[in-house]
């Protein structure tokens, strides 16, 4: 397997014109049972991460989609049991 990404050798756009920018293709060159075949996928530099080409941003939801238990002020901090002066018990 290969891993092709056309933006990292400044090729820009394809033949036809169209942005290849976030573009990468996993190219399976051998194979001894299965198909050898090309994926395009897009390329999410900021996280070196791989996605589907038709899943969604998540730039484009707003931004109360998602919460988290920290949001809100219901955080407790409680003292860590290291700081006790106890000896050691052994």
């Amino acid at each position: 397997s290969f891993i092709y990404r056309p933006e990292y050798y400044q090729i820009l756009e394809d033949e036809e014109g169209q942005s290849l920018k976030g573009i990468a293709e996993i190219i399976i060159a051998k194979n001894r049972h299965g198909a050898l075949d090309t994926i395009k996928l897009r390329f999410v530099d900021q996280f070196a991460k791989f996605a589907d080409l038709d899943e969604s941003d998540f730039d484009a939801l707003p931004d109360d989609t998602f919460s988290s238990p920290f949001d809100g002020g219901n955080i407790i901090t409680r003292p860590s049991r290291m700081n006790d002066d106890e000896d050691i018990p052994f």
